[in-house]
């Protein structure tokens, strides 16, 4: 085999050679750069954000199947909202629904929420709806919704749920919109359902916690989420 010693001086210059090692540097680069791809990142295809004004959370792990995820931000309530935001970079585009259990909480209060959103854009006042799971009262669990953009939020009854791990549906007809809550993730009861005409057309869904921080807050909340599952 030809090594650099052997080849003649001035050959690695030749147009031949610098083409060579061009196109073996272009496969390189082309190549999944495995190593950098750590235990604890996001699935592929899945963003997070901060929506609303406010201080960014920790970015968010994805570890053995679990989403860990820090909530941020005053709430998601009234005209607008502000929490972290673990998102799937495609947007349902029609029918579909949105499971995921909710695992525990860390830290946090009784009005930090959790569960699976859809909403029109990643502007704090957009149009939403979030079937959500808080530690209020054993777990309390609602579906809240935002009709139009910087409208007032409302939910339909809350209803208390158990000890987590605790379940979320999420479930999309047209603009048609119901919650779900369920003990083991297969029996489910309604938690409220709303027709919503402008959440329409292609909508962002994910994983929203909020913090809701109080004086007497025991530090950010984190809040660990696994089964989650997309169905269009």
């Amino acid at each position: 085999m030809n090594t650099r010693e052997n080849i003649p001086c001035g050959a690695w210059s030749s147009p031949a050679l610098m083409l060579a090692a061009l196109t073996v540097s272009l496969v390189f680069l082309s190549l999944p750069l495995a190593a950098e791809v750590k235990d604890n990142s996001l699935p592929l295809g899945w963003l997070q954000t901060s929506v609303g004004a406010h201080a960014p959370a920790a970015p968010a792990s994805y570890k053995n199947k679990v989403f860990r995820i820090q909530g941020s931000g005053r709430d998601i309530w009234e005209e607008a909202d502000e929490f972290t935001f673990v998102y799937r970079e495609k947007k349902i585009l029609g029918d579909g629904e949105a499971i995921a259990r909710i695992d525990g909480y860390e830290n946090g209060n009784h009005w930090t929420k959790a569960g699976f959103m859809m909403r029109q854009s990643l502007g704090a006042d957009s149009p939403c709806v979030f079937s959500f799971l808080t530690p209020k009262s054993n777990e309390a669990v609602a579906l809240l919704y935002r009709k139009s953009q910087g409208e007032r939020s409302d939910w339909d009854e809350s209803y208390p749920g158990e000890q987590t791990p605790y379940w979320v549906k999420l479930k999309r007809e047209k603009t048609h919109f119901t919650g779900s809550m369920s003990k083991d993730g297969v029996h489910w009861v309604k938690t409220g359902e709303e027709d919503i005409p402008n959440l329409t057309g292609p909508l962002f869904i994910g994983l929203a916690v909020s913090e809701y921080p109080l004086k007497d807050s025991r530090g950010k909340p984190f809040v660990n989420i696994s089964h989650v599952k997309i169905t269009e």
